[in-house]
């Protein structure tokens, strides 16, 4: 371990991007762009919750909660159905805007064993 902070090692630090990346990606999304265009949007992927509710910080963002369902979820199941509800609507987009995620609201997947 280091001296200086009792665990880990030191200097090894990358910014908590590398924490970052795990959450969203165990939350099956990811910006390929880094959030860095325009018009920002996450990649849907597959999500190892059935279900999670990210709490929206209303210093910054109008929604008070964004909550991801993924039905049929499991080992097996791996692939996200190209059917998908986002705020209730059906779609079959395979990602979602940054701006629709923090006005609050909900993505429900349904996974399966094939693509």
């Amino acid at each position: 371990t280091d001296g200086i902070h009792g665990y880990g090692y030191g200097q090894d630090e990358d910014q908590g991007q590398l924490g970052a990346w795990y959450v969203m990606a165990a939350l099956g999304l990811f910006a390929v762009d880094g959030l860095t265009s325009p018009e920002p949007s996450f990649s849907i992927g597959s999500p190892i919750f059935d279900k999670a509710t990210i709490k929206l910080n209303s210093q910054y963002y109008k929604g008070e909660e964004f909550v991801i369902t993924a039905k049929n979820n499991g080992k097996q199941n791996v692939y996200v159905k190209p059917s998908k509800r986002i705020n209730g609507k059906p779609s079959k987009a395979g990602s979602i805007k940054f701006s629709e995620v923090v006005k609050g609201g909900s993505i429900e997947l349904t996974m399966g064993k094939k693509p």
